[in-house]
């Protein structure tokens, strides 16, 4: 509709700019909340291959993981997040490439993977004052595993359902949580903002 045809002006105009990179990511978003997940991934995917700043582009393959996750697309979700790519990143984006690489492994029931996962986002954050909120979201899920015979058995029963695994995801919109020097958080999911420069 309205929002593909001004960021296609917006990327032939102004594509080597930080502002294709900005409007991209709010288009995509808004192309998830309105059910367009294909032409989300594609501008994702924009964003990963030709953003300028290397934080967006991390936040290009945190985005676009977390709809590769809601299809079920686990290895390329992985992809997108694995250890290799977030090496060079900022210690917020380290802590949700490392959070998101733990809901997928929920997704697929690798709960003890999961658990190194969240443990590792955790230690990121554990310094960061301004992250309390997003740690004490990655904790619940930690507690949930450690403590969540039900929780196991029900990912034993059904693990090829990602929208369940996406659930507590689902929570870090509700709390902002990004990667983002404008909002000072330190997470995100699929749909949320804007990320945050290197200290």
């Amino acid at each position: 509709g309205r929002t593909r045809e001004l960021t296609g002006v917006l990327l032939d105009k102004y594509g080597s700019t930080g502002y294709a990179q900005m409007g991209t990511v709010l288009s995509a978003k808004a192309n998830l909340e309105n059910g367009d997940a294909k032409t989300a991934k594609a501008q994702l995917q924009w964003i990963i291959d030709h953003a300028v700043d290397p934080e967006y582009r991390a936040l290009g393959r945190l985005r676009l993981s977390g709809v590769l996750l809601d299809e079920g697309a686990y290895d390329e979700a992985a992809r997108q997040v694995g250890t290799t790519v977030a090496a060079d990143l900022s210690v917020p984006f380290q802590a949700s490439f490392a959070d998101r690489r733990g809901d997928i492994d929920v997704a697929q029931n690798k709960l003890e993977d999961a658990k190194r996962e969240y443990r590792a986002a955790l230690a990121l954050l554990e310094s960061r004052n301004e992250a309390r909120g997003y740690a004490n979201v990655v904790q619940l899920k930690l507690d949930g595993l450690l403590g969540g015979v039900a929780l196991a058995n029900a990912a034993s029963a059904a693990p090829a359902a990602p929208g369940n695994a996406q659930a507590a995801a689902k929570a870090l919109d509700a709390k902002a949580t990004e990667p983002s020097s404008m909002t000072n958080n330190p997470a995100n999911s699929a749909t949320s903002n804007t990320p945050e420069k290197k200290p």
